[in-house]
């Protein structure tokens, strides 16, 4: 009872009072902010956490390519929270199973033997990308599924070597540099140097086809955000007629291959 009365004795002083009435403000302006919070913390939950559209870049390596296989471009534009169109194009070398670099003999340079022609493909593709595991909201990782398919245009961009010719195919010994026949360069021992792909563009052959794929796409960054990841799965060519890529050599008009691009992008 001493205490109840000190406690009203101590609100009839001009400190107590005052104390009392900023109390009150204290709790009245926390219960009036309360509402606001619940109300951004209930719109924040509600935001999409799904990009509208997204633009990639990437390096692809593929079982038919040399240490890099080519470069990979990739739109994606949402149709819902979990699909999207996808738009992609690709410029890849294509190369035979069987190619090898090797030194030449006369002067150490390298060369692939047997070799007749580059075949580079450049893809358009359409399709969906399906979301399959969802990232949290401010980072994490998305498993999403794609599959695409379109047109394949083949570039067959003639190899050419460096090749000494002998006595009596001629008159005298010379160089010549011409694009690789078995028949007109019947020995490697004699090949000097293997040429760029520069030296045949001129005489570039395109072939008509078609390109399917099919893959899972690993993705982690934040939405509205950079995007990081990889791309991993089957990738199939086909042409309207056989790429000769090496004479000696089966060649083929179907270009299976698995393939994995790393990518980097941004999405709004």
């Amino acid at each position: 009872m001493h205490s109840f009365f000190k406690f009203f004795s101590f609100l009839s002083l001009p400190l107590g009072r005052r104390f009392f009435s900023k109390s009150w403000i204290w709790v009245a302006f926390l219960l009036a902010g309360s509402p606001f919070s619940l109300l951004k913390a209930q719109e924040a939950e509600n935001e999409p956490t799904y990009y509208r559209e997204q633009f990639l870049w990437g390096l692809n390596f593929n079982t038919r390519g040399g240490l890099i296989g080519g470069i990979n471009l990739r739109y994606s534009k949402a149709i819902s929270e979990r699909k999207y169109h996808t738009f992609s194009i690709d410029l890849v070398e294509i190369k035979h199973p069987r190619e090898q670099r090797r030194a030449s003999q006369l002067t150490g340079q390298f060369f692939i033997p047997g070799k007749q022609n580059y075949l580079y493909a450049l893809r358009g593709q359409y399709g969906r990308e399906i979301v399959l595991f969802k990232k949290a909201r401010e980072r994490g990782v998305q498993i999403n599924g794609l599959a695409t398919a379109g047109l394949s245009l083949g570039f067959l961009v003639p190899y050419y070597i460096e090749y000494l010719l002998l006595p009596p195919l001629v008159p005298f010994e010379q160089t010549v540099i011409e694009q690789f026949e078995p028949t007109k360069h019947p020995s490697f021992n004699l090949v000097r140097n293997g040429m760029g792909f520069a030296y045949g563009l001129g005489e570039t052959k395109v072939l008509l086809g078609g390109s399917a794929k099919a893959a899972l796409v690993f993705e982690y960054g934040s939405f509205d955000d950079n995007h990081v990841g990889f791309e991993a799965g089957m990738m199939l060519d086909a042409y309207q007629r056989r790429a000769v890529l090496m004479p000696y050599a089966d060649n083929q008009a179907l270009f299976p291959m698995l393939y994995i691009t790393f990518f980097y992008g941004v999405s709004k």
